[in-house]
């Protein structure tokens, strides 16, 4: 398989993450565009002006639709992370009451709520932001992050105790703005440069790996070097699984499922602890086209996984006995599949995978009789 999932990934990181802001309208560490809403529907008005010198100012700008409750319930999350904090949140609807109020009636919103038209919101946004979006304003009036709810916390609580890195966010915009102009003109030498260059300030970045892999395999026709970047990310980054997801993706990618073996032993040497993790890469594995499959990692990581000193409770041993018995059966191994499906039957008990191993203990007793009649 030559294009895989990795690179419509990387596609999309290409437009939409936050290493990729085109042209924002206000520039982070710059000041704050100017916010006055058309009014405010609940809690005392919030904005840069009126917490000037007390506080930093977190606003969401949203619409009601039919996923904002998940939006909400983040904001909600970040203000109870910074409670007791010098930040003020604003929830910014950027709709009419009637459809505001219908969204928020059953949310118990604990901050203030206004409602403002769109142009309010665009002021803060890039190109390729969507709403809903977060923006954190500092007690000085300048912008000092933009980004999704999910992450506002986080990034609230740090500008709170004083150790936000600025200059660190300044830094990736700018390098947005440069690799995005470098795309635009299929300048992917340049862009390539820019990676390595922000890599060496966050080394540990699977996104930024997922670019470079994306731009050497499909753009530079160095599949190779992509492979390599990965295996260099992976030995100063051992701890971080996210890249070694990435390596067997460009594994598969390109064709180099020979160098699995090796980093699968790697990945069962790092997390011995994540028999879930290790077992979900034995289930990528087995649901792989039969030519592209590789028992001898379905056997290793199964193994691993199994062998694990730490499970979460008797379910997720019972789910890993699960997918053992799985692998065994896959590897030519039904008597040790029949073994292990037996030893899950008990720990999955009362649980909705039962039936499903149940299954699976009946198919393979069916086998190991067969299996006994053949000469």
């Amino acid at each position: 398989m030559k294009i895989s999932k990795l690179f419509k990934l990387a596609a999309a990181i290409l437009a939409a993450t936050l290493y990729l802001p085109p042209l924002p309208a206000a520039e982070i560490g710059g000041p704050a565009p100017g916010f006055k809403p058309s009014e405010w529907l609940n809690g005392k008005p919030v904005t840069p002006e009126t917490e000037r010198g007390r506080g930093a100012t977190v606003l969401m700008f949203w619409v009601p639709a039919p996923r904002s409750e998940v939006a909400l319930r983040q904001f909600m999350a970040a203000i109870e992370r910074c409670k007791g904090k010098a930040v003020r949140f604003a929830v910014v609807s950027c709709s009419d009451r009637a459809r505001t109020e219908a969204a928020v009636k059953s949310a118990a919103l604990p901050c203030s709520l206004a409602l403002a038209d769109l142009a309010a919101a665009r002021a803060f946004m890039r190109s390729n932001d969507r709403l809903p979006l977060a923006v954190v304003i500092g007690s000085d009036g300048r912008l000092l992050w933009r980004g999704t709810p999910g992450a506002v916390g986080r990034i609230a609580e740090s500008v709170a105790d004083g150790s936000y890195n600025l200059d660190d966010t300044i830094r990736k915009e700018k390098f947005s703005l440069e690799f995005a102009a470098a795309l635009q003109k299929s300048d992917f030498k340049t862009a390539l440069k820019l990676i390595d260059a922000e890599l060496g300030h966050n080394s540990d970045s699977a996104e930024l790996l997922s670019l470079k892999a994306a731009l050497l395999v499909q753009k530079l026709d160095r599949p190779d070097e992509a492979l390599a970047a990965v295996e260099a990310g992976i030995a100063a980054n051992p701890k971080n699984a996210a890249i070694y997801d990435l390596g067997v993706k460009i594994m598969h990618s390109i064709g180099r499922e020979e160098r699995l073996a090796p980093l699968y032993r790697r990945l069962a040497a790092e997390f011995p602890d994540r028999p879930d993790m290790l077992m979900k890469f034995a289930d990528f594995e087995m649901s792989r086209p039969v030519e592209d499959m590789r028992p001898e990692c379905i056997q290793n990581l199964a193994v691993a996984a199994l062998a694990s000193p730490k499970f979460a409770d008797d379910h997720e041993k019972g789910m890993i006995t699960f997918g053992y018995s799985r692998a065994m059966y896959l590897c030519g191994r039904p008597d040790l599949a029949l073994t292990a499906i037996k030893q899950a039957l008990p720990l999955l008990k009362g649980s909705k995978e039962y039936e499903s191993a149940k299954k699976y203990a009946a198919f393979y007793n069916r086998v190991a009789v067969i299996s006994s009649q053949l000469k």
